[in-house]
């Protein structure tokens, strides 16, 4: 089963517009909910990967993390499918702060949170993408990861801790898109706005929420006409 949300292009818009798109000149998020990864399961899809790919999927982390990471990784070779790459993970290539690419032209990025794991892909662009669970937390301790006015828009906000998680997405977000990583201070760059400068590219941020109780948000590096957001079930990654 798919459930596929359309979004246009270039303003933010949060209500889903059902209904059949072509791959060309779009950007795409395919997300997938994880909990239903059992150890059969895992083991199962486990066979599909690389072994170097597999390798890092089941370095030391919570079982949690190598389901996030797996279905992550099985998400980017369905997205490269649907998308009539020849490029497969066994290509891919890390850059000297880590991200992960791949040769030509297909740009991608991945993240999980929770119980989902997300990934983004499109020909031609730079991308980034961030998901987060909506936890509760004492958000003051990190007061000094933004500026002041994103911290004026946070307090003043009337949901505080999803405006918090809002622009800590598109912070995160752009980091991956630019490829720099955790090498980019969050207090030195600004996200209120939908578009942003980083060494003289615009970076353009799609604000999107995948469930209740979570948000993420596309970081590209020029601007693109629609995205779509599908949610994939295990049966689509076999």
């Amino acid at each position: 089963m798919r459930i596929a949300f359309q979004f246009s292009c270039p303003k933010n818009i949060f209500a889903a517009q059902p209904g059949a798109y072509t791959f060309a000149g779009m950007v795409h998020v395919y997300f997938i909910d994880v909990s239903a990864v059992d150890n059969a399961t895992f083991c199962e899809l486990l066979e599909q990967l690389p072994p170097e790919i597999s390798k890092k999927v089941t370095e030391p982390h919570s079982q949690d993390e190598q389901r996030q990471r797996l279905c992550g990784k099985l998400l980017l070779a369905k997205l490269l499918r649907d998308l009539g790459s020849t490029a497969t993970l066994a290509d891919l290539k890390y850059n000297s702060y880590g991200k992960p690419y791949l040769e030509g032209a297909v740009g991608f990025n991945l993240s999980h949170s929770g119980k989902l794991a997300t990934c983004t892909a499109g020909k031609g662009v730079s991308l980034g993408i961030d998901v987060e669970q909506q936890t509760e937390m004492d958000i003051v301790y990190l007061e000094d990861n933004f500026t002041a006015r994103e911290w004026q828009l946070i307090t003043s906000s009337a949901n505080r801790l999803e405006a918090f998680y809002r622009l800590w997405a598109r912070k995160e977000a752009l980091t991956k898109a630019v490829g720099k990583g955790a090498s980019i201070l969050y207090m030195d760059i600004e996200v209120c706005e939908d578009v942003v400068y980083y060494d003289g590219t615009p970076y353009h941020f799609y604000d999107f929420s995948p469930r209740e109780g979570y948000c993420g948000c596309v970081c590209m590096g020029k601007l693109i006409d629609e995205v779509t957001i599908t949610e994939l079930n295990l049966q689509d990654l076999k």
